[in-house]
Parts: structure tokens; sequence; C-alpha cells
């Protein structure tokens, strides 16, 4: 059994920081969820914010097949739709 990598003091405060910066996404998404809006839209809401406060949006692109990488900044569904679900009209 491999050891467990011990996180400096540095990794920690990024790994805080980062954990804030999804926080307040999920926050100003969830604000803006109302009849009407599509899930695209909630999308781009949330990469600009991500952007804005100088992030990344970790799922965009992600994938080893560069044919199929993931399109989004969200995975959301609506209801009962399949769970890790890819916002509509997403370019």
């Amino acid at each position: 059994m491999g050891k467990v990598p011990i996180k400096t003091e540095r990794e920690i405060g990024l790994m805080r920081e980062s954990g804030k910066l999804v926080a307040e996404v999920l926050t100003l998404v969830g604000s803006r969820i109302q009849p009407g809006i599509t899930t695209g839209e909630l999308d781009q809401i949330a990469e600009e914010y991500i952007r804005s406060n100088g992030g990344e949006p970790a799922f965009k692109g992600y994938g080893s097949d560069k044919n199929n990488l993931f399109p989004a900044t969200l995975c959301i569904s609506v209801d009962d739709e399949v769970v890790h679900g890819v916002p509509e009209n997403v370019d």
C-alpha cells in the first residue's frame, strides 16, 4: 500500500480557494433557476463566473478521446433525467 501524500500549506490554500469558488458558482446557478431558463444558459452563467474569478472549468474539455471531450462547464440534468447530463445548446 502506497503512502498518502501530505498536502503543503500552499496546496491546501489552493484547494480552499477552488472549493470556495465552486460553492459560489452553485449558489449563483441555484439563484438563477426559474421556469424557462435552459441548462445551456445556466452553463454559460457558471462558465462566465468561473473565468471572471480567474478559474478554469474543470469538466469542459475533459476526456481522453479528443473527438469526444465533455463540451460544457456543468454536468446538469432536469428532474429525473440521466445524471452527468450535457446542457442543451452548448457550443
